[in-house]
């Protein structure tokens, strides 16, 4: 009785090729052939059949499912699967569901297929035993063969160089990373001597270490490998190694020290760079505020130990918010730069100079009495006047007003009472006048006299604010009623400008701004938008996608609305929060491209606020999104058009007005989010 065999294969030339093999050594053998998975399950359903083999590489690509089908519905019936090469992680896998061997196309060849099939067929009378040992060994050689390739790609591959040796001293192999070490190819130096390849000098310091590994030892040395005239230092990290207790050879790794020495070098320049960084400030190049403090604190206890003086002065630019909202931001970020160079370039290299807050300098001169130290801030003033700050648009002159105080002609006992007196002097100065030099001391007079004087000030310039304010909330709500009239025009923008303004007041309170601030960003809001009545109708309110001339206009409305609002001068401070707000902290807003916290706070609680509103209003070229949706947008957003800080606050704001739900809490994953946001943007910026 011949045994029945199909061959599941969809090149008909392998079929012929393993069907004549079979007649010719074989004649026992009947086989059928089908060529694909479908044909293979009716095929199955017709006849009976002693054996199955499954070419692996199918053109529908289900070998290994039609195998677990044929196990499901035939178990009895043994499979072999057939491979145009081996790969042990696939035949494990096809092993596991069912098949009882994978052979490789070769053995085909070789006339082994005749024996395979025949113990396939008879496998079911193995005892269970022997079934399990033959699957143990299989998983073991497949593992030995996966170890020895892993190991075969860790030494070809580490950064390291390898060389190995037999007990003599003799190469028996170096990887990569010698070859390039070397410049030569490993077939040069393969059964060579170690020894020829080692300076002079360096010999008998090797030998005394191969003596050591022959003990079992390990060593690490430095010596000079020496080849084609080549000196190459080196530090060696020497082990034996062995089979059992015998140590048949040794491991040298090999690093070149000039690479080594080269690469430290690398590493202590960019700690250098890395500690510059930290305890300089990065628009002016002076040190920061916070080192400042550090230094302070010695030199004040130098002071006291050596009985010196110690003088400071704090240097306040005047008017320079005017000067930002007028000229910019970076022509008032490239006037910084100049006056720290200036007050540095004229300063002792043991003077400390630091950035104090946005628009002032500290210095502190050791060994320096009031004397000295006011002919230093008279020579700062000179030389400051008698600059030009200047860019391709603008020139101007810049002063500044200066407060100096001393340790010993003060009777200063901290540290901290000197930055005090400094700070006094620079108030009192800039109130008497601007671009002064005034002395702590010389604000010490008739204390009484001072404090009456003081006290009816006060008292005036408290009616004075309250009639301010008064007037400004007055004029303020004359404006929302003109801007809601305005806005009553068009369906698409009806209340917007009210709707900022309330949000934007309540997403400052809840970041814990002041209420003076707070009130600031919601006035703010108010008029936000007022450039926009210079916009023709026919851009506003266009359907369509808008060219890139209509785009230009439209970014033109923060500066217009500036414009509008420039003659009403208690306005003053909202005009940033107006001209700033379509800035992205990733730089690509609009109107001067400004990027992070160079951004005023207000303009970026603006820019999220105004967003909000405007994806959850209609607009003439789109309908509302969903809240949800418009959620979705701002996190998405968040870090590079939108500040997080501020979109994580505006969803509290919405939670707690009942808005939404409190989504912070019932999606763990949207809060870890926006929080390694508010992470990265705090490391950023």
């Amino acid at each position: 009785m011949k045994i029945k065999v199909l061959y599941i294969e969809d090149n008909y030339a392998d079929f012929l090729m393993l069907k004549r093999i079979l007649e010719v050594k074989g004649r026992y053998f009947t086989l059928e052939n089908v060529g694909s998975s479908e044909e293979a399950l009716t095929f199955l359903k017709r006849k009976s059949l002693d054996c199955i083999l499954i070419d692996r590489d199918l053109q529908d690509g289900g070998s290994l499912e039609l195998l677990k089908k044929i196990k499901c519905d035939y178990q009895e019936i043994p499979v072999i699967i057939l491979s145009n090469y081996e790969e042990e992680k696939v035949a494990f896998s096809y092993l596991q569901n069912g098949a009882v061997g994978f052979i490789s196309k070769d053995e085909i060849l070789n006339g082994q297929i005749l024996n395979k099939v025949v113990d396939c067929i008879f496998i079911k009378e193995k005892p269970q035993e022997v079934l399990l040992k033959e699957r143990e060994d299989l998983d073991r050689v497949l593992f030995e063969r996966g170890t020895a390739r892993i190991y075969q790609a860790l030494l070809k591959n580490m950064n390291e160089g390898l060389i190995v040796l037999d007990n003599k001293g003799r190469i028996i192999f170096v990887n990569k990373e010698i070859e390039k070490l070397l410049g030569c190819s490993k077939n040069e130096i393969i059964d060579k001597e170690i020894f020829g390849m080692i300076d002079k000098k360096d010999l008998d310091l090797l030998k005394k270490k191969l003596n050591k590994i022959q003990k079992g030892e390990k060593c690490f040395y430095e010596i000079n490998l020496s080849y084609q005239k080549k000196k190459i230092p080196v530090s060696i990290n020497h082990a034996p190694f062995q089979e059992g207790e015998v140590i048949k050879g040794s491991l040298c790794l090999i690093n070149d020290l000039f690479k080594i020495r080269k690469y430290a070098q690398k590493s202590k320049k960019k700690e250098e760079e890395l500690i510059k960084k930290s305890i300089t400030d990065s628009l002016t190049g002076v040190l920061s505020y916070t080192q400042f403090l550090y230094l302070l604190k010695i030199e004040f206890e130098k002071t006291k130990r050596y009985f010196t003086d110690l003088s400071c002065l704090i240097i306040d630019i005047d008017n320079f918010k005017r000067i930002n909202e007028e000229y910019g931001f970076k022509f008032g970020d490239k006037a910084l730069r100049e006056i720290a160079e200036m007050i540095t370039r004229n300063c002792r290299k043991s003077d400390v100079i630091a950035r104090f807050g946005g628009e002032k300098f500290i210095a502190l001169l050791s060994n320096t009495n009031y004397q000295n130290s006011l002919i230093v801030a008279e020579k700062l003033r000179k030389i400051i006047d008698n600059h030009h700050f200047t860019d391709k648009d603008y020139l101007i002159k810049i002063t500044f007003t200066i407060g100096v105080s001393s340790v010993i002609e003060d009777g200063v006992k901290t540290a901290d009472a000197l930055i005090e007196n400094a700070q006094k002097a620079v108030t009192v100065a800039k109130k008497e006048e601007k671009g002064k030099i005034l002395s702590f001391k010389d604000i010490i007079v008739t204390h009484s006299e001072l404090d009456l004087k003081e006290s009816k000030v006060t008292n005036l310039q408290e009616k004075i604010l309250d009639i301010t304010q008064t007037t400004k909330e007055s004029y303020v709500e004359s404006l929302r009623s003109l801007i809601m009239a305005l806005e009553a025009r068009d369906l698409y923008t009806k209340e917007h400008s009210v709707n900022v303004s309330k949000y934007s007041y309540l997403v400052a309170k809840e970041m814990e701004l002041s209420e003076d601030q707070a009130r600031l960003i919601k006035t703010a809001g108010l008029v936000h938008d007022l450039g926009k009545i210079g916009i023709s109708d026919a851009i506003l309110l266009k359907k369509g996608p808008l060219s890139d001339e209509e785009r230009k206009a439209i970014q033109m409305h923060p500066i217009y609305g500036v414009n509008i609002i420039h003659p009403i001068h208690f306005l003053a401070e909202e005009r940033p929060i107006v001209l700033y707000h379509h800035e992205r902290i990733d730089g690509k807003g609009y109107p001067e491209g400004l990027r992070g916290k160079r951004i005023p706070i207000g303009a970026r609680i603006m820019n999220v606020v105004d967003s909000f509103d405007a994806m959850s209003s209609p607009r003439p070229y789109r309908d509302p999104l969903k809240v949800n949706e418009a959620i979705k947008e701002l996190i998405n957003c968040a870090g590079s058009q939108f500040d997080p800080e501020v979109v994580y606050n505006l969803l509290k704001v919405l939670i707690n007005e009942r808005l939404i739900p409190d989504i912070l809490k019932e999606d763990r994953r949207l809060y870890e989010d926006i929080m390694l946001k508010c992470h990265e943007y705090h490391l950023k910026y």
